[in-house]
């Protein structure tokens, strides 16, 4: 009852009663930030034990159950790319070589911002690296407005092309472009419980459970990486 906002960044391993308290936030109205990242390219990775010029490979935000309550969707395994918003960089291997554009950096300008939204009316260019994209999820009910998109040119990219050693050449040479991908967005309206089939051993709730509301207030962002920015 005393939160105004609730703010979930980039949520791995989160305990169940944590899952549920999330779950019956916004289907009683809570407003919610939500930022999911299928890659966090400033999230720091230790090195494996005994070997220390090898690091494990980066996770995505555990948030696909929830996100399919309220009737969306974030491919862990796929990130947004736009050649035409994409940032140009050379790499360590070829540092004289010529720029390319890496198409999951992206340059945003006000064309793939919404201007009717006072979240994005006030921003003329956004940054977003590694960004995921959100999907309506078949027999959705929710309102989804795009606060956040690429342009037509949009596409997927493969998370594997960019975990280790990412060569933006080849990444433009498989890239194949499948129209706007939604990078952020705000969900309205219906949405569903996570739990419709009851809650996970060990967990109790005080009250009503709620199974499904008209309320929802959400704010998805595919990203985390452009708060550390």
């Amino acid at each position: 009852d005393d939160v105004d906002i609730l703010m979930i960044i980039h949520p791995k391993m989160l305990h169940d009663a944590t899952k549920v308290a999330i779950d019956q936030y916004a289907l009683a109205g809570g407003r919610i930030v939500a930022f999911i990242d299928p890659y966090s390219d400033v999230e720091v990775i230790p090195s494996m034990p005994f070997m220390q010029n090898q690091q494990e490979p980066k996770s995505p935000s555990e948030f696909e159950q929830q996100l399919a309550a309220w009737g969306v969707s974030i491919d862990p395994t796929q990130l947004a790319g736009d050649p035409d918003a994409a940032r140009r960089v050379t790499t360590s291997q070829n540092p004289e070589s010529t720029p390319q554009p890496y198409l999951p950096w992206l340059q945003l300008q006000a064309k793939h911002l919404n201007q009717d939204d006072v979240v994005s009316n006030s921003l003329n260019t956004l940054f977003m690296a590694t960004a995921g994209a959100i999907e309506r999820l078949p027999d959705s009910e929710v309102n989804i407005e795009p606060l956040v998109e690429t342009g037509p040119t949009g596409g997927l990219v493969s998370v594997d092309l960019i975990q280790f050693a990412p060569d933006p050449k080849e990444i433009l040479n498989q890239f194949q472009p499948t129209g706007r991908k939604i990078l952020a967005a705000r969900l309205t309206g219906k949405i569903g419980s996570a739990f419709t089939e009851g809650l996970p051993e060990g967990v109790q709730w005080d009250g009503e459970l709620l199974t499904e509301s008209n309320d929802g207030q959400i704010l998805l962002v595919a990203d985390t990486d452009l708060l550390h920015d």
